[in-house]
């Protein structure tokens, strides 16, 4: 057994978390406002409610923990032992032809592996300044990135990944964090590599930077594939665990997708894989 705790905070609505098809038994938590209240539910009731506990807490109704309970062999522990990813839901459907923003939803996705990344611009305790560069997918491979600041003078900021090396370039002008940080993350929008954040409140003028190699990456990757072909990874969000993100592109499907109007969407992480099966769509 799982025990779920939801937390509503002070001047929040009250909540109210249901299981759909209580095939185990009723399943209902009522949460008042600046109250916490919890509930013992086995990984098949989580499951069906994860979606309505995922929509709260990212619109900022609820907090929420979920451990597993002491004594008990549960999902929750075998995941965290042997890094077993799972993925709980998906978009209701794809269009054969490709579609962007599908959305897989899951635990321990990146199997704990971890991403490199590298600390930006920071002079001393400026922090507004600085400016984090990680690579969206977890991976050894995401320590061969660098990223270099130059100012070549008079075109205006830009920033230009070529290869593996990210040049920012200035243009003549003082940036804020913010506004790298926006050119980093607009220099690769089809098959984002990494994403970047602004330190503090991002209002500081960034320094120049020698090339520095993003670093710290763990693991042999992660891809997603769909019907046996490659999906793009948009992004990854690991930021609300134990609950995952994953945001990718689907590729034409031709008449693979044909079968039954059905396909499996497989995500490899590491040497662990999970998959899903979705409904497939013309249009």
């Amino acid at each position: 057994m799982l025990k779920l705790s939801v937390t509503v905070p002070s001047g929040g609505a009250p909540v109210v978390i249901q299981d759909a098809f209580p095939t185990e038994g009723p399943l209902v938590l009522e949460v008042a406002t600046n109250a916490t209240s919890t509930v013992n539910l086995s990984f098949t009731q989580l499951g069906r409610v994860a979606a309505q506990i995922q929509s709260l807490f990212e619109a900022g109704n609820i907090t929420f923990t979920l451990t597993s309970i002491a004594g008990n062999q549960t999902w929750i522990q075998e995941s965290d032992l042997a890094g077993l990813p799972e993925i709980y839901s998906a978009s209701e459907s794809i269009t054969i032809g490709g579609e962007t923003g599908t959305i897989l939803y899951g635990y321990n996705l990146v199997a704990g592996q971890v991403c490199a990344h590298a600390d930006l611009f920071v002079t001393g305790a400026a922090s507004n300044t600085g400016v984090v560069v990680r690579s969206i997918l977890p991976g050894q491979a995401g320590n061969a990135y660098t990223v270099t600041a130059v100012d070549t003078g008079g075109s205006g900021l830009s920033a230009v990944l070529t290869g593996s090396d990210l040049v920012v370039d200035f243009g003549g002008a003082s940036h804020t964090a913010t506004e790298v940080t926006a050119a980093i993350n607009g220099s690769i929008t089809a098959a984002p590599v990494f994403i970047a954040t602004a330190g503090g409140n991002g209002s500081g003028n960034v320094a120049l930077q020698a090339e520095t190699a993003l670093a710290g990456g763990t693991g042999s990757g992660l891809t997603v594939s769909c019907c046996g072909i490659a999906c793009t990874v948009t992004a990854l969000d690991i930021s609300a665990s134990p609950i995952d993100k994953l945001t990718i592109t689907t590729p034409n499907l031709g008449s693979l997708a044909t079968n039954n109007g059905y396909a499996k969407i497989k995500v490899r992480s590491g040497e662990k894989k999970a998959d899903i099966t979705v409904v497939t769509t013309t249009a």
